[in-house]
């Protein structure tokens, strides 16, 4: 439904994600030893497989108190940055949950979303995993034996 919603060419409206979010990266700084124990964050896997992310499917990591880690928060998109195939590069997912402090996995970024009247968050499960969506994002995958996306900070 999505994709013939998109493909209608009535008021069509261009939107950037820099125009209603703000881009933050993954986890960084982690070792294997920091994994398993500790605060909530979001799997690779949970990202790939589903629109909406599932609470009930998270990893735990170790966060010290001097670290700078990114929080996910209510309706941020978040999107995978690597694959072994281009078609799975940017598969998208949203997080509609209330849990927190949240983190997101270090192979993924997210867009907090700071302007809500220019954007509706559950519409965006959908739109990310759409196939008009797909056929964009799916140009920007590069790579020859593993392939990844440019992730640019705002």
């Amino acid at each position: 439904m999505c994709d013939t919603l998109i493909g209608k060419k009535t008021q069509q409206v261009m939107l950037s994600f820099n125009d209603f979010g703000e881009s933050y990266s993954g986890l960084s700084g982690k070792s294997a030893e920091d994994f398993g124990e500790g605060s909530p964050y979001i799997t690779y896997m949970n990202v790939y497989q589903n629109q909406i992310i599932d609470i009930t499917d998270i990893g735990l990591v170790k966060i010290n108190k001097t670290e700078q880690q990114s929080l996910v928060q209510y309706g941020d998109i978040l999107f995978t940055l690597s694959s072994e195939t281009p078609e799975e590069v940017g598969m998208g997912a949203v997080y509609l949950g209330e849990t927190y402090p949240l983190y997101l996995n270090s192979f993924c970024f997210g867009i907090h979303i700071t302007d809500e009247s220019k954007i509706f968050p559950p519409f965006l499960a959908y739109y990310v995993s759409s196939e008009s969506f797909r056929k964009a994002v799916f140009p920007l995958a590069q790579g020859s034996t593993r392939f990844n996306l440019r992730f640019y900070r705002n």
